[in-house]
């Protein structure tokens, strides 16, 4: 599970990331509840600051049975985004369109948080396909408008029949939706 990330700039532009630390909460079905799950992770990733540096590392965990929630991973569940937003406190996505009538494809997508002016969003594809920072257009009266330029990678038609999550980070929590283009 993934807690929501923020939006980081430096003096390439802006990516989507974490900060100083995260967790990375992992749930577990086992096929056997009367025994313990053994995990094995080999994670590749960067750790930057003005430049960034490749490192991997290769873990194991043995998980015993009825082992329960650590503390670290308790709190890091709290910022995972929820897929049913708890309505005062979530970020909802309101709606949201295709405007293909300007001079570039955009998607437009409203967002409603009792927080807006601190919130953000962020928009993933399936199947990898890049999917470009949206771009906070207007904020009021606790609703957002984003905009996503689709011109580049094959605009919206590599995008059609994809689902996209939208993951929207409000001051209070975090949710998510999908969407899928026509």
């Amino acid at each position: 599970l993934y807690p929501a990330p923020s939006r980081l700039a430096d003096k390439s532009g802006a990516i989507i990331g974490y900060k100083n630390n995260v967790v990375f909460p992992v749930e577990l079905i086992a096929q056997d509840a009367s025994k313990a799950v053994t995990l094995k992770l080999t994670a590749a990733y960067g750790v930057c600051k003005d430049l960034c540096i490749p490192a991997e590392a290769s873990l194991e965990l043995e998980v015993l049975p009825n082992a329960g929630v650590s503390q670290p991973i308790a709190a890091a569940l709290a910022y995972v985004p929820r897929v049913v937003p708890v309505a005062g406190q979530d970020p909802m996505l309101a709606n949201w369109r295709l405007d293909e009538g300007g001079s570039r494809p955009l998607l437009v997508f409203d967002v409603d948080d009792p927080a807006a002016e601190s919130g953000d969003a962020f928009v993933e594809a399936t199947d990898g396909i890049y999917v470009p920072l949206p771009k906070k257009i207007a904020s009021s009266n606790g609703s957002t408008t984003y905009e996503l330029d689709l011109t580049d990678d094959g605009g919206p038609k590599a995008l059609a029949g994809k689902q996209l999550t939208v993951t929207m980070v409000g001051a209070k929590g975090q949710s998510q939706a999908i969407i899928q283009l026509q």
